[in-house]
Parts: structure tokens; C-alpha cells; sequence
């Protein structure tokens, strides 16, 4: 069979990205072993650590990403929550779905060393479509496939703040695809990020990641940083060949900041990335033995440029724009996607009398694509480009002393679907500093990808039987006919700070969906050439409807001043209907329903022992995936920090710590695919900040 031609390693190892992260590394550790008078910054003392707060002050957090201008987590009228740069350093995380298990009511699963499935209540996938992610307002989600590719996900973990996540749609502020949720991981500003950082860590299964990162200021209001990440990873126990399932990720970048006493700033950003990694995937064939497994090489090259500016407007507005451009070679066994996205945003905000509050706004986004297809792979056209134009508004005000109604509405046109219109109302009720109750009812969508419109994947090559005596090759075909998938939701929570101690949130969902996606029955032909098969064609519609229903629970305990305790419960039911077999549970029903934890409860206890040394552990119970044949367990990550002296920490982490390796995913519950089990891994990492 042809495949497809994977770009150069050799050229890979010789890029511009390569030879950079390495020169910053090497000047990073250079300065490290320098003696150096800036050691003030302990880690016993984080920039922002909320083992160091108060109830009330995590309460207090401003977020951005509910009503896209700052606002207290406590009175959001969303279910939101937020990880700090403390959390995600004491959870020890590497990668972006790793802290994002401590969310409530995110599934995320591990499905090999590399690949990750992640996703807000329900359909979760390795291409799992109803989550936005962002990374500082820019979106992470491609319309190629509808979905997030996280093991390419550009975030370089040091310099994050926090981590926005609502539960729940968010398109009438960020528009098409943000149907279940919104992620956002917010970066800190260049002047926050000044003097040196290095952190190396090696263990079983993690030959070396290493992170850098170097800022400095200038005269005039500037700050600059530039950061360098490496990251060589084994297989985790997913591949029995020792050979395959490892991977290599190197990720180089730059930020300036710059601000003036007017309150205008300006951002700049840009970052360079390479992924390469094996796996073993199946090599269809026509004849004899019809699948054999090979060695899948994958490569990923990127290179993306962002800028934005901020201007205040008088003393109650503000009008702010960000633009970034993105290229992505992206080549496998497969197929091979070449890829540009260039994007737009813009919007105004002005704070009108009596406590109102107005926000505009307009984007405009283009994805430009060229795929590579082979037999059992194909993409019609291979060349294609699809635009996204939209306008927004919101609008709040205050109803009496304690409520506050916000509504709104995004206006899209798709170059796939037309006209999508997505409005929301949210209200919520603070009828004290210790309580607030919020209601939400929403309209959303999910527009069609490139894959669903005019592709053709093999599933499978069925060898021949005495009733059928050819070979059958089973596809999957994408229509120029599918639309998009949309989803009514009903929203109520409620958050209350029992004590100082003590506080809950809890969240509550009904998402009525129609036209989501199915496949029809098989179109069965008989094909002569280039050999006599049978061919059976399994075509994508929209055909389910109906629901799903359940809730979140979010308890904050500190017991005492050294210890905290974070822990959450989710759960959700599906009440799903396939017009084409009513009343049958399909295997697109299936694929929904049974790939997604019924119920799951998670606890981060994190102990401050001593100035010098700190403790964290996180327990993690999900219930089984009848879908993929994986019983339910029960993971437990802990991790032990030393400070020796002021500016250095050395830490062991240990992840799934309760067996020697358990499975969490199949390869991808949409086209099928084996089970991988995760090993038990221990390593140890050094941190410094000079």
C-alpha cells in the first residue's frame, strides 16, 4: 500500500526550532550553575498559591472567560472553575490534560503515552468535538477534524496563571463548538515572569523534559521573555514493542509585553513546535492477511505568530484586538494535513450607568488546508478553504440589589452551514457576600468538519466466509449533506462559603441535542478493480436526538492553615434516539453513552508540613466504559517537595500509583482501535529560579 511521505527527520532535528530550544537551554543552564545574588523567591512562598488563601480570597479570583471581560469567580453565572499555577505545579503536570483532571466534571482519559481524550459532560473521543480550547483567548480546536489535538497543544506549563474552565456552553460569546464547554489557559504577562527558571526531570518511562525560560525589562514599560521546553517520553507500558509509543516534543517561544501609565498594552507572541512520536496502527490490504500492524511515524511542525492590543476608550470603555496566524504540517501513516489558520478578533467593552454593562464584538477566521490522502484514507477536495464570520452582544444590568440578567447573543456564518445564530440569558441571584445562585438557558452548535463532509476511511477489511467470498472493506463516508449538530441547555447552580473554612458548588445540567451525528445503514456494493471486493459504506447523518441530564458537586475544606482539600463529584445519565432504528440502542448510541464515566470523584489533598517541605496527593475514582470493555478504577498521583534553601525545590512524582497499569481509553471509540494499559511511573524532578 503507498503511504504517505513523512517529512525528514534528519531536516526535523536540523530545524530553526531545534537549534534555538537547545541554545536556550544550554544558555539557561549556563546562568543556573552561575553564582547569582536573586534568590529571594522561595517556592515555599508561591507567586500564587492557593494553599495560602483564603476561602474567600479563591472566591475572589477574576475570570475572563464567562462574559469575556473580568469578573468574580463567586457571582459567574456559569458552572466555572479555575486551576491556579500553584495547583498545577503541585499536581505535577506536564501537560495540559493532566491538570485538567482536577476539574470537576471533566473526563479525562489517557489513551498512550502521547494521546489523550478530553471532554465536558459526555461524548467523549479522542477527536472529542463539543469542547473549545483556547489558549489565551486563541483557539486550539481545528476544523479539520472538530476537536483538540492535545499532544500538540502549544502550552508551555511554567508560564501559566490559570486555567479558565466552564461546564457548560459557551457560544454566545465565543460562537460555534464551544457547545459543552470552554477551556482557557491564560499565560502570565511578560513582567510577571522576570529573572531565570529551569526545571529537569528524568524517571521510568520520561527520559528527560526540560523547561527554560529567561525575562528581562526594559526601559519604557517592555518585558520580554523567552521560554524552551524538551520533552522525551517512552511508551508508558502502551506498546509491547519497546520500539513504538514513544515520542519527542520540542516547543521554543518568545512574549513581549509592553504598557504605558494610559492603560494601553501590547502583546506579542511567538512560538515554534515539533512533535514526533510511533505508535503501531493497522496497514489495510485487499489480499491476504487484509491488516497488518505497522509502525505509525508521526511528525508535527508549527509555527505561530499573535499579537494584541489593548486601548482604553474614555474612563468607562475598552477596546481590545488580537489577530495570530498558524501553520501546521501534520503528517502520518494515515494521512498528511498541511494547514494554515489565520484569525481575527476584536471587540468593546463599555461600563454604562447604574452598573450596566455592554460588549460588541467581531471575528473573522479562516482554516486553509491540503491533504495527503492514500487508499483507505481520502479527502475530497484535497485543497480547501473554509471561513468563520461572526458578531457578538451582550448586555448586563442589574435587577434590584442582588440580581443581575445578562444576555445575549453570537451571529455566525459558516462557509459549511450559512446563518447560526446562538443566543443565552444568564441571571445570577447574590442575596449575600456567602451565597450566590445562578440560572442559565443557552443555544449552541457544532459545525460540521472537513472530515465529515467529504471523507472516506476504512474501519476495516472483513476476510471472506463461505456466505460472503470476497473481502469486505468497511468505510466511513463524510457528505456534503451533513449540518451542524445543536444543543438547547438549561443550567442552575448554586455556590455558598459555609464558613471560613468550608464552601461548595454545585451545578446542575439538562442539554436537550438534535442532529447529532450517526451513520446510516451500510451501502453495500461489489467492486472488480484493483481487486474484486466487497465494498459496504457507512454514511454520516444527523439522525440522534434527545438528551443528556446530571450534575457537578465541588467541596473546598481547610481543615486547618496547612492543609486544603478539594474534592468533586459528576455524574450524567443519556436519554439518546436514532431515527433510523427508534428505540434501539445503535452503535452510535453506543459510542456516546458508553465512553463516558456514568460517575466519577476526584479529592486533591495538598500539606503544607513545613516551610521546607510540602505534600500532595490526588484520588481519582471512575466508573467503568461498558464501550471499551474497561472496568472501573481508582488512580492515585502523589507527589513529595523539598526546599532546601530559597529558589530551589526538588520533588518526586509518582502517577498511578495503585497498580502496575491499567487502561483508561480505547484508541479512539469513533473508528475503533485497540486498548492500551498505562504503566505505574515514578520520577524526580529539580526546579530552580535564579
Amino acid at each position: 500500500m503507498p503511504r504517505l511521505p513523512n517529512t525528514n527527520p534528519e531536516r526535523c532535528r536540523r530545524t530553526v526550532v531545534s537549534a534555538t530550544i537547545q541554545a536556550v537551554c544550554l544558555l539557561t543552564i549556563a546562568v543556573t550553575l552561575a553564582p547569582t545574588s536573586r534568590a529571594q523567591h522561595a517556592f515555599t512562598e508561591p507567586l500564587f498559591d492557593y494553599t495560602n488563601l483564603s476561602l474567600e480570597d479563591l472566591f475572589l479570583i477574576e475570570i475572563s472567560s464567562v462574559s469575556r471581560r473580568p469578573e468574580s469567580l463567586f457571582t459567574a453565572a456559569a458552572a466555572v472553575h479555575v486551576i491556579t499555577a500553584s495547583e498545577i505545579e503541585r499536581i505535577g503536570a506536564y501537560d495540559l490534560p493532566e491538570a485538567l483532571r482536577l476539574v470537576p466534571g471533566i473526563q479525562v482519559a489517557q489513551i498512550d503515552s502521547s494521546n489523550w481524550a478530553v471532554t465536558a459532560r459526555g461524548f467523549n473521543d479522542v477527536y472529542a468535538n463539543k469542547l473549545l480550547m483556547m489558549a489565551d483567548g486563541r483557539t486550539l480546536y481545528t476544523k479539520l477534524f472538530s476537536g483538540t489535538l492535545w499532544n500538540h497543544a502549544p502550552i508551555f506549563m511554567p508560564d501559566l496563571d490559570r486555567i479558565e474552565v466552564i461546564r457548560g456552553p459557551g457560544a454566545t460569546l465565543w460562537g460555534a463548538n464551544a457547545v459543552n464547554g470552554v477551556i482557557n489557559a491564560v499565560s502570565k504577562n511578560a513582567h510577571d515572569t522576570l529573572g531565570g527558571y529551569f526545571s529537569a526531570a528524568i524517571g521510568d518511562n520520561l527520559n528527560a523534559a526540560v523547561n527554560a525560560r529567561y525575562g528581562w525589562t526594559s526601559p519604557g514599560g517592555h518585558a520580554t521573555r523567552v521560554y524552551a521546553s524538551f520533552h522525551d517520553a517512552g511508551n508508558l507500558g502502551a506498546e509491547t514493542d519497546p520500539d513504538r509509543g514513544d515520542w519527542e516534543r520540542r516547543f521554543v517561544g518568545v512574549r513581549h509585553d509592553w504598557r504605558d501609565d494610559a492603560g494601553r498594552q501590547l502583546t506579542i507572541t511567538l512560538e515554534g513546535r515539533e512533535l514526533e512520536a510511533t505508535s503501531t496502527a493497522p496497514d489495510w490490504s485487499l489480499l491476504p492477511p487484509y491488516s497488518i500492524p505497522v509502525l505509525n511515524e508521526v511528525s508535527t511542525e508549527a509555527l505561530m505568530l499573535m499579537g494584541r492590543w489593548v486601548q482604553p476608550v474614555g474612563d468607562d470603555g475598552e477596546w481590545s484586538t488580537q489577530a495570530f496566524v498558524e501553520h501546521v504540517n501534520h503528517q502520518q501513516h494515515i494521512v498528511g494535513t498541511e494547514f494554515t489558520v489565520f484569525d481575527i478578533d476584536s471587540q468593546f467593552q463599555l461600563q454604562l450607568a447604574d452598573r450596566q454593562e455592554l460588549t460588541l464584538g467581531l471575528n473573522a477566521h479562516r482554516e486553509t488546508d491540503d491533504v495527503s490522502s492514500t487508499p483507505f484514507y481520502s479527502v475530497t477536495p484535497a485543497s480547501d478553504t473554509t471561513d468563520l464570520l461572526s458578531a457578538f452582544a451582550q448586555y448586563s444590568r442589574p435587577l434590584g440589589e442582588y440580581l443581575k440578567l445578562t444576555v445575549g447573543s453570537k451571529f455566525e456564518h459558516h462557509t459549511y452551514t450559512g446563518w447560526e445564530i446562538q443566543p443565552g440569558v444568564r441571571a445570577a441571584w447574590t442575596p449575600s457576600e456567602k451565597h450566590t445562585v445562578w440560572a442559565s438557558i443557552a443555544h449552541a452548535v457544532r459545525t460540521p468538519s472537513r472530515a465529515e463532509r467529504g471523507s472516506v476511511i476504512t474501519t476495516d477489511v472483513i476476510d471472506p466466509t463461505p456466505l460472503v467470498p470476497l473481502p469486505t472493506q468497511v468505510a466511513l463516508s463524510g457528505v456534503p449533506s451533513y449540518g451542524s449538530e445543536d444543543l438547547l441547555a438549561f443550567e442552575l447552580g448554586y455556590r455558598v462559603q459555609v464558613s471560613d473554612e468550608f464552601s461548595v458548588d454545585v451545578a446542575l445540567f439538562n442539554n436537550e441535542y438534535s442532529n447529532l451525528r450517526s451513520t446510516s445503514t451500510a451501502a453495500v456494493s461489489t467492486v472488480l478493480a484493483p481487486i474484486p471486493h466487497v465494498f459496504a459504506d457507512f454514511q454520516i447523518c444527523n439522525n440522534i436526538d434527545g438528551r443528556t441530564y446530571g450534575g457537578e458537586v465541588n467541596f473546598r475544606w481547610r481543615p486547618v492553615h496547612s492543609i486544603s482539600i478539594d474534592a468533586s463529584y459528576a455524574t450524567i445519565r443519556y436519554d439518546l434516539n436514532d431515527s433510523l432504528a427508534p428505540g434501539q440502542v445503535t452503535p452510535a448510541i453506543a459510542i456516546y453513552r458508553d465512553f463516558t464515566p456514568t460517575h466519577e470523584a476526584k479529592l486533591h489533598a495538598a500539606w503544607h508540613i513545613s516551610d521546607e517541605l510540602s505534600f500532595d496527593a490526588f484520588v481519582n475514582h471512575r466508573s467503568e466504559l461498558p464501550g471499551a470493555a474497561i472496568p472501573a478504577y481508582t488512580g492515585v498521583d502523589a507527589r513529595l517537595a523539598w526546599s532546601p534553601r530559597p529558589g530551589q525545590r526538588w520533588e518526586i512524582i509518582g502517577k498511578n500509583l495503585t497498580d502496575p497499569r491499567h487502561a483508561e481509553f480505547s484508541g479512539t471509540s469513533t473508528f475503533g482501535g485497540g486498548v492500551s494499559e498505562i504503566d505505574r511511573s515514578v520520577f524526580l524532578k529539580f526546579t530552580t529560579e535564579f
